[in-house]
């Protein structure tokens, strides 16, 4: 068999393309890479058990590129446009198309199901993806590289795009999220998924659309140094953003567009010269904070044993003044939200009042009820229902359970409430009052970071005060029982576990003006509250005080 004859076999192997494909009037080319999972001695034995337990060798998985077919006269029904395997890890498709078309890819990792990523493709245009390799039992998970462009009606496009490389983290794997939300007939929140991308080089665009305009948030993930950064945009038809980085810090990019809502509305208040001084003076005294900050632990890794100075450092925690810094951010923040209110208020277009409310204006106060009033009678009954009565309706109940916080303090009686435990065992407070001293009542959830990392914490407190009448009641705001009792039995919680489910608005939660968690009261025995809002080493230091002398910590 000659050479040439040889290529052409392979390459038959390689890709099969769809016989359709020559009725067609354009080619497209998708290419994919595989980004292969080293366990390194920080994964420890577990790490390279898991890399071993994969299902399959993924360098030679197959794609499948397809597209659905409603035509009822030959039936619904998938239609095959390419296929192909990897080659050493690396994929070449083309197939043909004659206009911009929704498929799917998907590849075979051997699971039951493919992984699969939903794209669109148009004639002449060409689009990569990696397939990122995962230990066990999620063997791969499969990301759009460098471009994500879902538009098929140029009239309705919008376009994010920039470049990162000059961010001064590792941004190898980093992903661009575009998303937003709204609502449906019942008032049930909507998640719209515009595009998520990984960089390319540093590089990324996002194209969508949507035929109106409307608040979407970018979330930008740098995966190796596990940080984040996310902000606001205003897309609508035509609207092109970049993004752009004014300094090294993840924290300092921000969405430019020049022109129409965005501009209007995140843009133009930029200029103000006040503004632009004090980000100036801002950045200025970040800097300095943070070379402050770099030399006083230089000097405390200097000192072998607590010195004046590292004394002097830890009795002064909680009475210095605010960091200048900080006071400057919140001024940058101010001239934002007065720009916004200001909008909200007296925009003679009732969008840009609506966009502005969206954005924050009035976040927490009563002024922004009569302005949601006055769109619901000045929008179209569609956005009302889409945009309007629920982020009203939610906005009140949140200023109600502010009030209820509020009028729960000290040497006020809580509400009493019956829940059940994850065994579906019911559970009154009046019951577990009469059985101990002084009980915590605290708030939580299972995707709630802060509360998860307060939890070993809470355990030491519970284990060295139960011996004192302490009880602990954890009520979970979960939306779905799975999450609670996984979460539960992943920690182990060795105190009186509830659940209410309803997320922000279930009545117990309501009742006690919950608005934010972790949140805990500590009442006595007969339901009046001590303290609240502890956290639980002030929930310690308290029990110190009332006991007399500190308990021997004793973790169940």
């Amino acid at each position: 068999m000659s050479k040439i004859a040889g290529a052409v076999l392979l390459f038959g192997i390689a890709v099969s393309l769809n016989a359709q494909s020559s009725d067609t009037t354009g080619s497209f080319a998708i290419k994919g890479r595989i980004i292969p999972y080293v366990a390194t001695d920080a994964d420890g034995p577990e790490g390279l058990a898991v890399e071993s337990a994969r299902p399959k060798d993924l360098s030679t998985a197959k794609v499948v590129v397809s597209r659905w077919d409603s035509d009822t006269t030959l039936g619904a029904g998938s239609i095959e446009l390419a296929s192909g395997n990897f080659v050493d890890g690396i994929l070449n498709l083309h197939g043909g198309i004659d206009q911009p078309t929704d498929v799917q890819i998907s590849v075979d990792v051997g699971l039951p199901e493919p992984v699969t990523l939903d794209v669109v493709v148009a004639p002449d245009t060409e689009l990569s993806f990696v397939l990122k390799e995962w230990p066990a039992p999620v063997p791969a998970q499969i990301e759009l590289l460098g471009s994500s462009r879902m538009s098929k009606d140029p009239a309705l496009k919008f376009s994010i795009y920039g470049d990162l490389s000059s961010i001064d983290l590792d941004m190898e794997g980093a992903i661009v999220e575009v998303m937003g939300s709204e609502y449906d007939e019942n008032g049930e929140r909507i998640s719209l998924n515009f595009g998520r991308v990984m960089l390319d080089e540093g590089k990324f665009i996002v194209e969508a659309e949507v035929d109106e305009p409307i608040v979407v948030n970018t979330v930008v993930l740098v995966m190796a140094e596990r940080e984040y950064t996310q902000f606001h945009s205003v897309v609508e038809p035509g609207a092109s953003i970049e993004v752009v980085a004014d300094s090294p810090w993840l924290d300092d990019i921000h969405p430019v567009a020049g022109s129409g809502k965005h501009f209007d509305l995140l843009e133009s208040w930029r200029q103000n010269k006040e503004y632009v001084t004090t980000k100036n003076q801002y950045r200025e005294a970040h800097l300095e904070y943070q070379e402050e900050s770099n030399a006083d632990l230089q000097t405390s890794s200097d000192d072998t044993d607590e010195s004046p100075a590292v004394t002097d450092s830890i009795e002064s925690i909680g009475k210095s003044e605010t960091p200048r810094h900080v006071e400057l951010r919140r001024q940058l923040s101010r001239f934002r939200y007065d720009f916004l209110e200001d909008v909200a208020s007296n925009a003679k277009d009732p969008i840009d009042s609506l966009l502005a409310l969206e954005l924050g204006a009035y976040r927490g106060k009563e002024d922004a009820l009569p302005i949601y009033d006055r769109l619901e009678k000045t929008l179209s009954k569609d956005l009302v229902v889409r945009r309007v009565t629920s982020d009203r309706n939610y906005h009140a109940r949140h200023l109600a359970s502010v009030g209820i916080d509020k009028s729960l303090a000290i040497g006020k009686r809580v509400p009493d409430f019956n829940l059940p435990d994850v065994n579906g065992a019911e559970h009154s407070l009046s019951d577990i009052l009469e059985a101990n001293e002084v009980v915590f009542v605290d708030f939580w959830a299972s995707w709630c970071g802060p509360c998860i990392e307060s939890i070993p914490a809470l355990k030491e407190v519970y284990g060295s005060y139960k011996q004192y009448g302490l009880e602990v009641v954890s009520i979970s705001i979960d939306e779905n029982a799975e999450s609670w009792v996984e979460r539960s039995k992943e920690l182990e919680l060795p105190w009186i576990n509830l659940g209410e489910l309803k997320d922000f608005e279930g009545e117990v939660a309501t009742s006690y003006g919950v608005t934010f968690i972790p949140k805990g009261y500590l009442v006595d025995e007969k339901g009046i509250i001590i303290q609240k809002n502890l956290t639980p080493e002030q929930l310690g230091e308290y029990l110190d005080a009332i006991t007399g002398e500190e308990a021997s910590p004793t973790v169940p």
